[in-house]
């Protein structure tokens, strides 16, 4: 999932000229990195881990829109 969700991310910041930076939310891909993996962690503890296989297909398929949707909390 997160692999996934850093290309829509980097993508997303391509489409609207934006660059890594805190107003972007994160500093660098690695930022990125480290945040979606301890959020990918918490779901599995919580069992919650079938939502990660959806935010991949998310991620992977769709919109930037679609990107920033997925991760409000349900």
């Amino acid at each position: 999932m997160c692999d996934a969700a850093l290309d829509r991310f980097e993508a997303c910041l391509d489409e609207s000229g934006q660059d890594w930076g805190a107003s972007v939310g994160y500093e660098s891909p690695t930022d990125h990195a480290n945040a979606c993996e301890t959020f990918a962690w918490e779901l599995r503890e919580l069992g919650q881990g079938d939502s990660c296989a959806a935010r991949r297909a998310t991620f992977a398929d769709g919109t930037c829109d679609d990107y920033y949707d997925a991760w409000e909390v349900e």
